[in-house]
Order: C-alpha cells, then sequence, then structure tokens
C-alpha cells in the first residue's frame, strides 16, 4: 500500500486520559529564541515528547542537535527528586509549651552541583500537633491560634539554596494562618545516592502570623527543629 505523505495517519489512543497543565507565559530572549515557562509545583508526569528541527548535514544545523542532546542528557542526570519520608521529626520547643506535627509530606529537588536548580516544598499538617496536652491540642486549633479549619497547613516553599561552609542556606516562603514571611533556614546534609537527610533548627517569632496573643506565659519565639530523610523519587 502506498504511503500517501500528505495526509496524516489516523491514530487511535488505547486508552483516554487528560492532563491538565497550569497557563504557561511566553518569553523571548535577546537572541529571538521564544521561551515558554510555567511553575506549577510538582506535576506528575508520564512522558514528554520533543521534536526539535535538527536539520541535516547540508543544512548546517549539526549544532542544533548536538546542543539539544547536551541539554537534556544534563538535565535529566544531573538534577535529582526526593520525597520525605514518614521517618521524619519536626519539634517545637520553648519555656512552655513544646510539642511536635506528626504529619508532613513535601519533596525537594536538589542538586549538589547545580543549586539553583534545587528547591523545597513542605507542607505540615495543623491537625497533626502533639505537645502531650490534648485540651491544649484542641486549643491549638481555633481561630486565635492555628485557625486550622481555614488554614490547615504550614507551607514552607523555598526560593534559593547556597552553600554555606558545611551548612546549606535555605531561603523561603513561609506561609502560616493566611500570612507569608520570608525565612532563612540552615541545615546540614546527610546521606548521598538515593538517601539524604536534612537537619536543622530555626526560630520563628508566632506573632509574625498572628497565632495567639502576647503573653507572659507563652513565649513569642519557638525553636522549631527539624530531621528530613528523603529518598529518590
Amino acid at each position: 500500500m502506498a504511503l500517501d505523505r500528505i495526509v496524516a495517519p489516523l491514530i487511535k489512543d488505547a486508552i483516554d486520559f487528560d492532563i491538565q497543565l497550569k497557563p504557561y507565559q511566553k518569553f523571548a530572549l535577546d537572541n529571538g529564541v521564544e521561551v515558554y515557562a510555567y511553575e506549577g509545583g510538582a506535576q506528575e508526569v508520564l512522558s514528554v515528547d520533543m521534536v526539535f528541527d535538527a536539520g541535516n548535514t547540508y543544512e548546517q544545523k549539526n549544532w542544533v542537535a548536538a546542543a539539544t542532546n547536551f541539554l537534556l542528557k544534563n538535565g535529566t542526570s544531573t538534577k535529582s527528586s526526593f520525597e520525605i519520608t514518614d521517618a521524619f521529626s519536626l519539634t517545637f520547643k520553648s519555656a512552655d509549651p513544646s510539642g511536635s506535627f506528626k504529619k508532613m509530606e513535601g519533596t525537594i529537588e536538589f542538586n549538589d552541583q547545580n543549586l539553583a536548580t534545587s528547591k523545597f516544598n513542605l507542607s505540615i499538617d495543623i491537625s497533626s500537633i502533639k505537645t502531650g496536652n490534648g485540651m491544649r491540642d484542641k486549643k491549638a486549633q481555633t481561630a486565635e491560634w492555628f485557625s486550622s479549619k481555614k488554614f490547615p497547613a504550614i507551607q514552607f516553599t523555598s526560593t534559593t539554596v547556597e552553600k554555606e561552609g558545611d551548612l546549606y542556606k535555605i531561603t523561603g516562603d513561609l506561609t502560616l494562618k493566611g500570612t507569608t514571611k520570608v525565612y532563612v533556614v540552615k541545615a546540614k546534609k546527610s546521606g548521598s545516592g538515593n538517601a539524604i537527610t536534612f537537619t536543622g533548627s530555626i526560630n520563628v517569632n508566632r506573632m509574625d502570623f498572628n497565632i495567639g496573643k502576647k503573653s507572659d506565659v507563652v513565649p513569642d519565639i519557638m525553636k522549631v527543629s527539624f530531621d528530613l530523610p528523603a529518598v529518590k523519587k
């Protein structure tokens, strides 16, 4: 049977599925190259097919294919995505109260060779707070404190990750009770390959986020300590 190259072949998908991506933004570099980008956090992608007009030897476009191959190869082999495991520890301590959060999920994009591509996305379930006092745990959910019905999670999204001696300086947006503040976290990394862990602590001022009222009983500053084991996805 002759192949008609003018008419596209009829192709029927084996299954029907729908993937919704967030709206993209279009930019143009100084050299005229168009760039399409979107910031959508973690997206579950089955596969991405790309077609490039690399030309052939006679069209003098060899460098397009070479450059494309280099970018794809290095981009996929050096960027690693990790998922935080259930073995994490997240505690807070002050003169009174002290406690921990028992539910948290998040992802870490980490590339020690190119920290500009690294990113932390963490979500802490406020309803999982444990202070050793059931009545106090319930009070923490009220509008005066965390207002968990309206704001069920604490979010942290990093904006930059930098090396600072033996530590990593992680700057990001901490969102709590509808308020976002920039915080800097310093963490130590251990492990390598498919399993890494970040440990450290940070002082959080609860008054930055309208958590409770000014009080001589409950201090403003809470020391939050974390141990975040993560495995490669």
